[in-house]
């Protein structure tokens, strides 16, 4: 077992001096696998801000991160990132994932519960403000709010100190969340950590995180 290991320094770093030759500048990640003797192995890498992973991290961010973005192209990095778990969860409206759906067919629907959480714990993704009917005093009018203009509404994101406490957390504004045209997401997210985070940490990786 190694007493320190890192995925970034089994798979990312070994190809840092390549991409400073190249004068790459950007976000990069790259996925992997670790198999049963505790190797890393990369997958794919994926040069821009990927999604829900972004919106995810945004979460950590302190600060608008649009700010340290333009700080970036400056010359001057000014980010600054909560360390907790951050787990997200993508919320959909049909015919998501296909896409098959016209748009009038998923546009203008109200989607409530935006004011209910921290601005920072929800990322709009399909979605922008438009008019819709309200019923007040007993007369129809018309109020401005957000609504959805696509099938992936929103990424809802939940911060902790250990990834039960973040899962719980997401959920949580899950809740807070609505649209009404069969909302869809996934219950599952971070479950399947539970059994493998001990199976990473045997071979020394994920040490500092708790499920």
């Amino acid at each position: 077992m190694k007493q320190i290991a890192s995925v970034f320094d089994d798979t990312l770093k070994p190809v840092t001096d390549y991409l400073h030759s190249i004068e790459y500048v950007g976000d990069i990640d790259m996925n992997c696998m670790v198999d049963k003797k505790g190797t890393a192995w990369p997958l794919e890498f994926t040069c821009r801000p990927g999604w829900p992973a972004f919106r995810i991290m945004q979460a950590c961010h302190k600060g608008d991160p649009v700010q340290w973005m333009l700080d970036l192209i400056k010359g001057e990095n000014t980010l600054k990132v909560n360390t907790d778990v951050a787990i997200g969860v993508v919320m959909a409206q049909p015919d998501f994932p296909y896409s098959n759906a016209t748009g009038k067919e998923v546009t203008g629907i109200p989607v409530f519960g935006m004011d209910d959480v921290p601005r920072n714990l929800v990322s709009p993704a399909d979605m922008m403000m438009g008019k819709v009917a309200s019923l007040k005093n007993g007369k129809v009018t018309q109020i401005e709010m957000p609504v959805t203009c696509g099938d992936y509404v929103i990424v809802c994101t939940g911060l902790g100190s250990t990834v039960s406490k973040a899962k719980e957390a997401a959920y949580k504004v899950v809740d807070k969340i609505s649209f009404p045209n069969s909302p869809m997401y996934r219950t599952d997210i971070g479950a399947r950590l539970e059994e493998q985070l001990p199976l990473l940490q045997k071979h020394g990786y994920a040490t500092e995180f708790v499920f």
